[in-house]
């Protein structure tokens, strides 16, 4: 048996799922952008309600106001349970991406369901045409945390010349070839973050995979627009439990090439 994660709760097998969907105070959520089936009781949170473009970010992340609107109208409170999924042949790193998002407004329980809708289906789990009518009159009180856990480019820009940082770069190697934040180290997207049917792999394997990054520094994690890199601190948080501090650039590189910022190739 392998090394067990850090924070093993905040990862959700779909039989784990099965059990928690008929306790009290557990919301399912879809993260999908138009999915055509889901999960028995989840509802959907369409993506272009979380997030707006800014400043070449397609994907820059709504306010806590926005949040706190949103969560309330969809059944969850700041006390709720919730469970992350996404159907997109892309990747899955939406769940993670939500789940950080929600970290950065101080949400204390929010899992990721291991692989997705596909993940579901294949171990026998339903799906049917319609998303759950939320619970009503539920309003949600976050706080905000994003100091801690988001970086923008001013963060990024000062940690190209700054020692005590490590910038990691978590795209594929056509977009890394494409032009890079000078000094970033390389990981390969979606072989060194995901297996291939999009579920998570060992501590062992991450470990293994950032055995080169300095435990003493601070990192900066980005990817083309915070979503693949949300799922890379995940893995830094809660498989390996990073002993520094660890930040998703938000904006990635939409907001960096955007900057006409100095670019390495």
């Amino acid at each position: 048996m392998g090394k067990a994660m850090v924070n093993p709760s905040s990862l959700v097998s779909a039989a784990e799922l099965k059990d928690l969907m008929g306790k009290d105070n557990v919301v399912v959520v879809d993260y999908s952008d138009k999915p055509e089936k889901f999960i028995p009781g989840a509802v959907w949170i369409p993506r272009s309600e979380l997030v707006y473009e800014f400043e070449g970010d397609l994907m820059n992340t709504q306010s806590l106001e926005v949040h706190e609107k949103v969560l309330g109208e969809k059944g969850i409170d700041e006390n709720t349970t919730i469970v992350i999924y996404d159907s997109d042949d892309f990747n899955y790193c939406f769940n993670t991406r939500l789940q950080w998002q929600l970290r950065a407004y101080g949400h204390k329980d929010a899992r990721v369901l291991n692989g997705g809708l596909k993940a579901w289906i294949e171990a026998g789990g339903e799906v049917v045409d319609k998303p759950a009518e939320p619970k009503a009159g539920v309003t949600y009180k976050g706080r905000d945390n994003t100091a801690a856990v988001r970086a923008d480019l001013k963060a990024v820009l000062a940690a190209t010349n700054n020692p005590d940082y490590v910038l990691l770069d978590i795209r594929t190697q056509e977009e890394w070839d494409g032009g890079r934040v000078p000094g970033a180290m390389q990981l390969h997207y979606p072989q060194d973050l995901l297996n291939e049917d999009f579920t998570f792999k060992t501590v062992e394997e991450y470990e293994e995979l950032l055995k080169d990054v300095p435990k003493d520094k601070k990192v900066i994690v980005y990817c083309l627009g915070g979503i693949r890199s949300s799922g890379l601190m995940y893995v830094m948080t809660d498989f390996l439990g990073w002993p520094t501090e660890v930040r998703n650039y938000d904006g990635s590189w939409w907001n960096y090439s955007w900057s006409g910022s100095p670019v390495e190739k």
